[in-house]
């Protein structure tokens, strides 16, 4: 377990566990899959809805360098059988496709100055034009605490980052050591400190952010540092106490993957999890 001090600050205690890893529903190779065109490589991104996961991935040719098209490729979320798949050139080789979780039905494209809405059968429902000079973002950052949490925790980390998980709670995730919920006005539900080396970082929420994956590693010093991956923490928000959840995933590559090197999904409900690395796509059914 990574070493980690609990604030006395919050409603509930938070209780944490641990779980042996977690061995994959299913795993597949993309080369394998007729929809797959071109070399599928680190750009490729996925979203999970309620019955499938889309991996969005750009292709490209000598005649055609960087996103030279658009790829989508939808799989079954609880087989991995391959369902269909779409191309579109890309108008500017240089801009590559983001990926977000939308509905539970639903998935958002945001490529070259558009955000786009697709359904399970990757149809665009609707098309939004964003402002120049703008983009998506799931968080915001730069936040000021004005003395709720300075004051309560006193940390020395000022600009956390800061994701709305719902209407009623906001994750805040400090310099890679902090972690906190708060509730409206600013109340606490939980804080905690990860010790150096330790650090940790937002992954992905289940569609009412009571579920959400944090990534958790081993940062030491060096040219170039060295990460080491320690795992995977999901906070379970439902009971009435919120829990913490310790887990790593087995990928029979006989070598772990780093929590942030690679596209992750968590499924709209928070009970599936999926992880997508060059080229290969494991699912995993997350602990209840």
């Amino acid at each position: 377990m990574p070493s980690v001090k609990q604030w006395e600050v919050g409603r509930e205690p938070l209780q944490i566990d641990a779980v042996p890893p977690l061995v994959a529903v299913w795993a597949i190779d993309f080369d394998t899959l007729p929809g797959v065109k071109g070399q599928l490589g680190d750009l490729a991104g996925i979203a999970l809805t309620s019955n499938i996961v889309v991996v969005s991935y750009c292709s490209s040719s000598a005649a055609i360098p960087g996103c030279g098209t658009h790829n989508l490729i939808s799989l079954d979320l609880k087989t991995g059988k391959f369902l269909s798949s779409i191309s579109r050139p890309g108008v500017n080789p240089n801009l590559y496709p983001l990926i977000y979780a939308g509905t539970a039905k639903t998935f958002l494209i945001e490529f070259d100055g558009h955000l786009t809405e697709y359904d399970e059968a990757l149809k665009p429902t609707q098309d939004v034009i964003l402002p120049r000079g703008t983009s998506l973002s799931l968080r915001r950052t730069g936040y000021s605490f004005s003395g709720i949490w300075l004051n309560l925790t006193k940390t020395k980390c000022t600009q956390p980052d800061v994701y709305a998980l719902n209407e009623r709670w906001e994750l805040i995730v400090g310099c890679g050591h902090e972690v906190a919920v708060t509730e409206e006005k600013g109340d606490l539900l939980f804080a905690q400190t990860f010790f150096d080396p330790y650090t940790v970082g937002a992954a992905a929420f289940s569609h009412d952010g009571t579920r959400f994956v944090l990534g958790a590693g081993l940062n030491y010093p060096g040219d170039p540092p060295l990460h080491a991956n320690v795992g995977y923490l999901l906070y379970d928000l439902n009971g009435k106490t919120p829990r913490e959840i310790l887990f790593d995933i087995e990928t029979n590559t006989g070598r772990k993957i780093g929590p942030w090197v690679h596209s992750i999904g968590l499924s709209p409900d928070g009970t599936m999890f999926g992880i997508e690395r060059r080229g290969k796509l494991w699912m995993y059914n997350l602990p209840k």
